[in-house]
């Protein structure tokens, strides 16, 4: 007959580690997110870089004395092309299904 306290013993073992295992997981979600942490674009000329953030929103412009020296409006059409990069880049990553990350689909090995 079987040992109840080896049976919980060995219970208690798996979950410890499924617990191992989702850790790990969660340490690999929070390294991808902070690779993808920012997508940034430059324009043609490399005069205006974009920085785009998780979600598309938009955290740093960046200018070169050249570009400044643009008319407003090539300015303007450099500014708005670059930060649509940067945001459609971002977006793109964010795309990226989880199971590449291997954070979906992976049992914890956890059975009742």
């Amino acid at each position: 007959m079987a040992d109840p306290m080896e049976d919980v013993t060995r219970a208690f073992e798996r979950f410890n580690a499924s617990a191992r295992r989702a850790r790990d997981a969660m340490a690999r979600y929070v390294g991808m997110r902070e690779r993808i942490a920012e997508a940034v674009a430059h324009s043609a000329d490399h005069g205006v870089a974009g920085v785009a953030g998780p979600g598309g929103a938009i955290k740093d412009i960046r200018f070169t004395a050249d570009a400044l020296r643009q008319r407003p409006q090539a300015l303007r059409g450099a500014v708005l092309s670059t930060l649509r990069a940067a945001v459609a880049d971002a977006a793109r990553t964010a795309e990226v299904p989880a199971t590449s990350w291997g954070l979906v689909g992976q049992p914890l090995g956890w059975t009742a």
